[in-house]
């Protein structure tokens, strides 16, 4: 909670905020800092996550996908730093096929080299997303995994980023996370025009709703 003790020199807090556009911007962190305080009703978190699903369930019926997975990186439990493990956890799964349920095994799984480097090519691409073809792809987990799903490629978009820290919440216990979505394919043909569509639309929406929920940039 932010609190100014004393008396406040009104003129020249305004003038150290950089003037009205400073004070403006100001005032939106003040309301993101609000927002994050907010606690939200168990109605309002099952809203969220039954409209998640429904954009997932959406992918999956106008798409050849197989899978769609929600997954976020974090640090098992504090601040992203250098020389700490990163880690990688399903939060959300909606199938089309046989293909065994990874949500209930794919938690805290510490992430090896490749696994960063595709995570850092997603979030730096134009578009936010990558595309992962298994035959091409250097060994490590995710191609491990791939292979014994009997998966060819896939397309993996991010959906948003969420660092806490702030000059009012330096303390903060909140862990800094990435958001992304998963859609694997077994087919041999390459993504179509309309497929790229739909994925694009759904992450869209759902980025929006984890956006609102944790009022990230």
């Amino acid at each position: 909670m932010l609190e100014i003790v004393g008396k406040v020199n009104w003129t020249e807090l305004f003038v150290s905020l950089g003037g009205l556009t400073g004070l403006i911007a100001f005032g939106k962190e003040l309301y993101k800092a609000y927002m994050r305080n907010k606690v939200y009703s168990m109605e309002e978190v099952q809203k969220s996550q039954l409209a998640i699903y429904k954009e997932m369930t959406r992918v999956i019926e106008n798409t050849a996908a197989q899978k769609v997975l929600i997954l976020y990186l974090h640090n098992g439990g504090s601040q992203p730093a250098v020389g700490k493990p990163l880690y990688s956890t399903a939060l959300y799964e909606v199938n089309q096929s046989e293909m065994e349920p990874k949500i209930a095994t794919w938690s805290k799984q510490r992430v090896d080299k490749q696994y960063t480097q595709m995570l850092v090519d997603m979030i730096n691409s134009d578009n936010g997303s990558v595309i992962l073809k298994t035959d091409e792809m250097e060994k490590g987990i995710l191609r491990d995994v791939y292979k014994a799903d009997g998966i060819t490629f896939s397309r993996v978009s991010h959906l948003g980023s969420h660092n806490p820290k702030s000059f009012w919440r330096s303390k903060s216990k909140e862990v800094g996370k990435t958001w992304y979505m998963s859609t694997v394919f077994q087919k041999t043909e390459p993504i179509t025009a309309q497929e790229r569509d739909v994925i694009r639309s759904a992450v869209s929406h759902i980025s929006n709703i984890l956006k609102e929920q944790y009022q990230y940039d």
